[in-house]
Parts: C-alpha cells; sequence; structure tokens
C-alpha cells in the first residue's frame, strides 16, 4: 500500500463537535478524507466492487472508466462514454461491469466488460437508447432505463437477461422523465423515480406493489434500506424523504432549515449498518441523518462541486464521494459506523 494512502487510513479523522441549538444529539463535522487522483474531468462517479476494495471510476469528460485496486492505483482504462452522469454497474461477483456508452455516433448501447481482459463481452441482444444500468443481487438480470426521446415524452423501466440482454419485462412511464432505477438488497423488488412518479415492483411476477404520482416533482435518485423495507429518494427541489415500503408513506422529510442551507439531496445511499440516511448537497457537503430519528448526525465537508455519486465499500466503513467538478473523495467512517 502506498505511503500516502496508508497514512491516510491510519490517521485519526479530524472531528469537531456542535451542540445544536434545541436539539439533544451531537452534529460532527469529519473533514479529513482521501482525495483521489488529479487528472478526472469536470464530471465523474465512483463505485465500489461488491466484493473487494476495488473502485470504479467513471470520468465522462475523458470517455474513460477507470479501475483501481485496493491500494487506489489505477489498473486498467476502458475507453467509453457512460451515459448520463450514472455511475457503471458491477456484477455481483466482481468480474464484469455494464454501462450505457453514448459512444460516438449513433445512439446509446447497453455494454458489457470483462474485467480481467478489458474486453467486451459479446451479447446476442443489442439494448439502444439505454442509460443508468444497474445488477440485480443474483445476477441473472439488469435493469435500466430509456427515455424514447423529447418528443415522444415517454420512458420506460427495462428488465433484460444478463447473458443476452434478451427482454424480460418493461414499464412505461408517459409525459415523465427516469431519472434512477434500483434493485432491493434481497432482490424481491425494484424502485424507479421519475420526475413526477415513484413506483415499486414485485420482481416475482413484476406486478406493481405500490406507485406515488407526484407533479412538479424533482427526484433525481433512490436507494434501499440494507434489509430492504424503505427506501430514500434524492432531488433537486431539497426534499430527501424516507419512504415506508408498503404504502410508500413518507417516514422522515429531510427538508433544507435555517442551519443548512442549499440542502438538495441530489445524491442518496444509506450506510450498510442501516443506521444512517446519506445525502449530498449542492455545495458539497455530505450529510448523515438518523435513519429512525431523522436527526442530523454527520456532515462531511470537503467538496466544493454537488455531490453527484455516493458508493459504500464492501466492509461498510468506506464512503466514495464524487462530485460534478471532478473529484473523487473517500471518507473513513469505522469510527462511527457499526459492522454491515
Amino acid at each position: 500500500m502506498t505511503g500516502s494512502v496508508w497514512r491516510w487510513l491510519i490517521a485519526p479523522l479530524a472531528v469537531v463537535a456542535l451542540a445544536l441549538t434545541g436539539c439533544a444529539s451531537t452534529l460532527h463535522h469529519i473533514t479529513d478524507s482521501y482525495v483521489l487522483g488529479d487528472g478526472f474531468g469536470t464530471d465523474v462517479c465512483a463505485s465500489w466492487s461488491p466484493v473487494d476494495a476495488h473502485l470504479l471510476i467513471a470520468d465522462y469528460a475523458h470517455e474513460q472508466v477507470r479501475l483501481y485496486d485496493e491500494n487506489l492505483a489505477e489498473t486498467l482504462s476502458i475507453s467509453g462514454m457512460p451515459c448520463c452522469r450514472q455511475p457503471v454497474a458491477w456484477s455481483p461477483d466482481g468480474q464484469r461491469i455494464a454501462f450505457g456508452d453514448i459512444g460516438v455516433t449513433g445512439p446509446t448501447r447497453i455494454r458489457m466488460v470483462d474485467l480481467a481482459s478489458g474486453e467486451d463481452v459479446p451479447m446476442s441482444q443489442v439494448v439502444e437508447d439505454g442509460y443508468d444500468v444497474t445488477w440485480s443481487p443474483d445476477g441473472t438480470k439488469l435493469a435500466l432505463m430509456r427515455n424514447r426521446g423529447s418528443l415522444s415524452g415517454i420512458s420506460d423501466a427495462i428488465v433484460v437477461d444478463s447473458s443476452n440482454l434478451t427482454s424480460i419485462a418493461s414499464f412505461e412511464f408517459t409525459d415523465q422523465v427516469l431519472r434512477d432505477v434500483e434493485w432491493s438488497p434481497d432482490g424481491a423488488y425494484l424502485a424507479a423515480v421519475s420526475n413526477q412518479e415513484i413506483r415499486v415492483w414485485i420482481t416475482d411476477g413484476w406486478m406493481v406493489m405500490s406507485g406515488r404520482d407526484f407533479r412538479n416533482a424533482t427526484w433525481t435518485q433512490v436507494a434501499w434500506s440494507p434489509d430492504s423495507s424503505s427506501i430514500v429518494t434524492g432531488g433537486w427541489g431539497g426534499q430527501t424523504q424516507v419512504w415506508n415500503l408498503l404504502r410508500l408513506d413518507i417516514v422522515h422529510e429531510l427538508s433544507p432549515n435555517e442551519l443548512i442551507p442549499n440542502l438538495v439531496g441530489n445524491a442518496v445511499s444509506w450506510s450498510p449498518d442501516g443506521q444512517y440516511v446519506i445525502s449530498g448537497n449542492l455545495d458539497g457537503a455530505i450529510y448523515f441523518w438518523d435513519s429512525i430519528t431523522g436527526d442530523l448526525r454527520y456532515v462531511l465537508d470537503g467538496h466544493t462541486g454537488s455531490i453527484n455519486c455516493l458508493s459504500w465499500s464492501v466492509d461498510g466503513y468506506r464512503l466514495a464521494s464524487s462530485s460534478l467538478n471532478g473529484s473523487v473523495r473517500i471518507w473513513d467512517m469505522s469510527r462511527y459506523l457499526d459492522a454491515p
């Protein structure tokens, strides 16, 4: 392990405790993080491997997907331009990745790459105009989104076989733009958010389990709790909302207030131990909210651009955050989180 990375991993985090007026809990500001790389473009998105300490960086400006090893040294670069500022999807076994490649000419197409060889995996079917690919927990399916163009006003959530990209299910969203689609950790559900709607399907039979329609909503991301019982949504309108899965009732609405200017939950996540809901701010701050009480507990300060991606390492202790100004930071949260 390189000296600089090792020193960061063993160094104590700089923590400043601030008592919140009228609140029994203590708010901690965490400022120490490891900054990865200095050659990224204006847009990046980092995602940890589901099986080890490898990290992927989607570098949109340079049209590359970069692979880093456990020492955070770059080991592979794949030419391609992942669509729409979305993360690259890992297969559950960590051997392949999938993403929607914008390409130089023609429509966006779904690519699958074998990481051992760095070569594309041949597929019997071609899926065009697809993006935001995510792998099912058992590795047999991919879920993705497709917008049919601004004139049609129609988007689709699509499920395909991961071995050949043949279609399994498709769900239409009329007069809407899909923003995110995510599998539940147990694989029993699939959730999607658009600019107007939240929809959840039961994957055994693909029946709609629940849905909520909100005109003029601005959701951009959805994330699942580790036990697959709840979801959190984030969006440009400043709303970070925790929802009960069965009824899609709002459990917590983590809204802007005078203590947190410009709060925008554009990127959202859930800590692997289930204790915290995480949201990324327009000004680069990252907030940890108690998932039970809704109280704000931690603020991670360091980014200067809007947060667009959050990803947890497989050990459940390191958070990779990415911002629209091209920075990637690694935060060691082992002092504050229980083992997942």
